[in-house]
């Protein structure tokens, strides 16, 4: 059955898409119009908050050229400079009040202050009865220290922002003092309003201001302000009576101290306002403030409207036109169409007549033409195929002897290359344990000698000798250590290239490490007149996981070198947190110093292998030139990265980033300096490093509410002398004894002449190095004595705790491997017996001393299989094991004593390691075996000492069963690749 559409059918069916693609058009044009209005929205705010923040530029610029100007004028008259030197206040009053009555009326200047060299207040002409006051402003500090004209916006005691100019007053070539001139921010609003066609307003942050004071300040002006209206600032200029309630809407929801530039478009009725702010900052830069400026984006809004109804109007009457032409178009087409329809169906009824009688005639002949085709082609197609066939046959033949030829070709490449393969396998496996066994060899053979050195030394200054001896002693002390530290190097390098070093992941205490790093380092650094700095920033965890370590190695390095190429100035090591994520802390350390710098060309290859700065044979400093690339395979391994920054001559600065995991429930860092009990109302800072300074003066500055900073003794006793009673007017002082000349004797005479009760707190901050030095009678006028470097912690501790009755001692904490065994004394060794087994004579010898200092008793025996017979006879309370030995090693010494099967008298006899094998994963094998402790030679007295106090301590933790226990041969080693 057909479908026959009727005209109109057909002519709706065609114009529906086609009105429903006009109508999608119209839409996106709709939305693209919507899109354009809002881009020119914020590209026309964004250029008015640039021409805000551009007048606001000019006019402080402006502005500060008249006032210094006006300062100019002032400083020429003579008779003012003498009532100034004559310090007859009530004379220089009188004569410049004309002067500043005209400049307020005339030029709305609203400040005029004369200030002493010393930087107090001689007059205000503002308020002549306020005077005497120290002035602490950074306007007049850059001109002291730069003796020059210096301009600024200031934020004042009443919450009022004021462009301030500060001029040296000079008289014959000498400063007799100071002259500042100031106009509140107040006077450029109205030239921003009128030329920029803009409402301006200013506010300050609420964090900068006390409420009472600042409110008594605006009703001195007259000005009703508001403290609540706000969460976070306050208006101090402007008018708020002339913003819109939908913009006072925004201020409040955005925050404007957390945004350093913010813009928003807002609807007002049937009006459009666009406006943002910029940030405002004093002369120090710090953002105190924000500039708001809002303006009416109606009629920019009204002109889109106006192009929307154009084109949206337009594109609807084309939109109709074209439909209402196919409408008509296509029932022309659809009669021509009917008619043609009507011709073309007669021809073809003709045309069928006049084909059926040729088809008749045609299929006969067909016929016959297609049976004799069909005979030839089954003919043609018969031979075909036979021919097919036989060259198939032939060429299957031939791929057959062809791939069986293959066939075995590749078996025997194949076998070769497999015996090939196995060789140099077995060849990399014998490769990689020679390479593992001669540094496990090299390492015994050169520690075992190193050990007589070293510990011989040791026992030797311990004797009594002359100071030629003892100097001499030093030296080779010192070059032992010196060639230990060089084949540590050594090796450390061969464990990563071998491919066995690993990272360990303890928890551990950061903070601690890095200033237990400097604290060892300190004495180094001291002794060639460097001040070492640690700056830990507050939000760096205290605790974390990882390998301390290895990351003690690294910072060791990193330090040493910079002491190494430091003459003068300092070594500051700063520690970041750079990031945070799945569980994870990034931590970045740098340390930078003011040496001799880098020249760029060595920077490439700094931390290649065996690289130094200075490689020729005249080079000043020693060293293998492989601290650098172990540091960088050691921070690979923490997926972190080493860099370099230097300038030749200047300094460097070598930092490193690493991921430690993160400690549960200690996340977040917290500021040492947070949960104190006492705050600081004045603090002095005397210190000659003006780094130093500063770092204490951002830490102290959340305790403290007001601090100022002396580099002499001088500055110290003048600005602690301030009070007209003769008592101090700081709550606290912290000196620094590197103080110049006689400053520490000044201050301590000075703090005798105080009374008990007006004498301040004090702390003293020395050199580690120092010890008790001459000056120490007077550190019993301090409260607490704290060594540098300084441990933020414990100085915050110290100033922020409430004072305690009596004065304290020093501030510090031991972090020498000694407090583990502090309870290990020499009343215990006494009544020891140990066994000492080694096959070494000298080391023998070296052992029987160190026990001897401790008052032990010791037996010695030469070998494993004699310390075994020797313990089948007598009990002892401590055996010393050596692992290479003849006979029978100090493994499988060990391994007989824990047996329970064997005669030894004792199977739970406490037995330490004292071995020369020092590779990675010896300490474990030992351990393995059933020994108890590990300590590598050379030995040290007080590791000795620790691993004793280890081993007899009653509470450690329970040995591992005989059945746990194996000879190292016994376990596969790993074929490394």
């Amino acid at each position: 059955m057909k479908l026959r559409l009727t005209s109109h059918q057909v002519r709706w069916a065609t114009i529906t898409p086609v009105a429903i693609a006009f109508v999608v058009v119209l839409l996106g044009t709709f939305v693209a119009l919507q899109q354009r209005e809002h881009e020119d929205l914020d590209q026309s705010n964004r250029h008015r908050l640039g021409e805000l923040e551009s007048s606001y530029q000019a006019t402080l610029g402006q502005e500060s050229i008249v006032l210094k100007e006006f300062v100019d004028f002032i400083v020429q008259g003579d008779s003012l400079s003498s009532a100034f030197l004559a310090r007859d206040r009530s004379e220089l009053n009188r004569r410049i009040q004309p002067s500043f009555t005209r400049l307020r009326d005339q030029d709305r200047v609203t400040h005029l202050s004369f200030i002493t060299p010393q930087g107090e207040c001689f007059l205000r002409a503002q308020m002549p009865d306020r005077f005497g006051d120290r002035i602490h402003r950074r306007t007049l500090e850059q001109a002291v220290t730069e003796q020059r004209s210096i301009s600024g916006v200031e934020l004042g005691k009443f919450g009022s922002l004021a462009l301030r100019v500060v001029h040296p007053w000079v008289r014959n070539g000498e400063v007799i003092g100071y002259v500042e001139i100031g106009k509140d921010l107040d006077g450029i609003l109205p030239i921003m309003r009128h030329a920029l066609a803009l409402e301006p307003a200013i506010f300050v942050q609420k964090r900068f201001l006390s409420r009472e004071p600042w409110l008594e300040g605006q009703r001195a002006v007259g000005f009703g302000g508001q403290w609540s209206q706000f969460h976070d600032h306050v208006l101090v200029s402007g008018d708020l009576l002339r913003v819109e309630e939908p913009v006072l809407d925004q201020l409040r929801s955005s925050g404007l101290t957390d945004l350093e530039i913010h813009r928003f478009i807002v609807g007002v009725g049937n009006a459009t306002l666009g406006g943002g702010i910029i940030p405002l900052r004093d002369a120090a830069g710090i953002r105190v403030g924000s500039l708001l400026g809002y303006w009416d984006a109606t009629p920019l809004v009204a002109a889109h409207h106006r192009v929307w109804a154009h084109v949206l109007g337009v594109s609807g009457l084309l939109s109709l036109a074209i439909l209402t032409f196919l409408w008509f178009y296509l029932g022309s087409v659809q009669t021509r169409l009917r008619h043609a329809r009507s011709a073309l169906r007669e021809t073809i009824e003709i045309q069928q007549v006049n084909a059926r009688s040729l088809m008749v005639n045609e299929r006969e002949l067909n016929r016959e033409v297609r049976a004799r085709r069909h005979a030839e082609s089954e003919l043609k197609q018969q031979l075909q195929e036979l021919a097919d066939a036989r060259r198939a046959t032939l060429n299957v033949m031939e791929d057959i002897d062809e791939a069986r030829r293959t066939a075995v070709e590749s078996k025997l490449e194949i076998e070769r290359s497999m015996a090939e393969a196995e060789r140099l396998r077995r060849e990399a496996v014998e490769a990689s344990k020679s390479k593992s066994e001669f540094l496990a060899n090299m390492s015994h053979e050169i520690r075992t000698p190193m050990n007589g050195v070293l510990g011989m030394t040791e026992l030797l200054q311990e004797t009594e000798l002359s100071s030629q001896q003892q100097e001499y002693l030093n030296v080779i002390t010192t070059s032992g250590e010196a060639l230990l530290n060089i084949i540590n190097d050594i090796l450390d390098f061969s464990k990563i290239e071998a491919g066995k070093m690993e990272l360990e992941c303890v928890e551990f205490s950061l903070h601690d490490l890095v200033e237990g790093v400097c604290d060892s380092m300190a004495v180094n650094a001291q002794s060639k007149g460097l001040e070492l700095l640690v700056r830990i920033q507050p939000d760096v965890p205290p605790r974390t996981m990882g390998d301390s370590g290895k990351l003690r190695q690294v910072l060791i390095n990193l330090i040493g070198n910079a002491l190494k190429f430091t003459y003068f100035g300092e070594v500051r090591i700063d520690v970041d947190r750079i990031g945070e994520a799945e569980g994870k802390q990034k931590l970045r350390f740098s340390v930078q110093d003011t040496g001799i710098g880098i020249p760029p060309e060595r920077e490439a290859s700094l931390f290649d292998a065996f690289s130094q700065a200075d490689s020729s044979t005249t080079r000043r400093f020693g060293g293998t030139g492989l601290g650098l690339t172990i540091s960088r395979r050691i921070v690979d391994l923490m997926n972190g990265e080493i860099g370099l920054n230097s300038e030749l001559g200047q300094g460097s600065e070598f930092w490193f980033t690493g991921e430690f995991d993160s400690v549960d429930g200690a996340a977040e860092a917290t500021d040492p300096g947070s949960g104190r009990r006492e705050s600081i109302e004045r603090l002095l800072i005397a210190t000659p490093n003006l780094s130093v300074a500063a770092w204490l003066k951002n830490r102290f500055r959340p305790y403290a509410a007001e601090i100022a900073v002396a580099v002499d003794g001088e500055s110290v006793i003048e600005a602690a002398s301030g009070a007209e009673d003769g008592s101090c007017p700081w709550d606290l002082l912290l000196i620094d004894s590197d103080l110049d000349g006689s400053a520490s004797g000044e201050i301590g005479s000075w703090m005798r002449s105080l009374p008990e009760s007006g004498r301040p707190r004090a702390i003293l901050a020395k050199p580690i190095s120092q010890g008790h030095n001459a000056s120490a009678d007077d550190e019993s006028l301090y409260d607490v004595v704290v060594h540098k470097p300084i441990r933020i912690e414990k100085l915050l501790d110290a100033a922020l705790c409430p004072p305690s009755a009596e004065p304290q001692e020093t501030v510090e904490e031991s972090t020498g491997p000694e407090d583990s065994a502090s309870e290990f004394t020499e009343e215990v060794t006494e009544e020891l017996s140990i066994l000492l087994v080694d096959d070494n004579l000298v080391n023998r010898k070296v052992g029987q001393g160190m026990l001897k200092k401790f008052g032990a008793k010791a037996t010695v025996a030469v070998n494993g299989l004699d310390a075994v017979m020797i313990l089948e006879r007598i009990r002892f309370d401590v055996v010393l094991m050596d692992i290479q030995m003849p006979e029978l090693d100090g493994y499988a010494a060990t391994l007989r004593i824990r047996d329970p099967e064997s005669t030894v008298l004792d199977h739970d006899v406490p037995v330490i390691a004292m071995t020369a094998n020092a590779m990675e994963g010896d300490r474990e094998k030992c351990l393995g075996a059933g020994m108890d402790s590990y300590v590598a030679k050379p030995v040290k007295l007080d590791k000795l000492k620790e691993a004793l106090a280890e081993v007899l301590d009653p509470d450690r933790p329970p040995r591992p069963s005989f059945d746990q226990f194996h000879h190292p041969s016994q376990v596969a080693e790993p074929v490394g690749e």
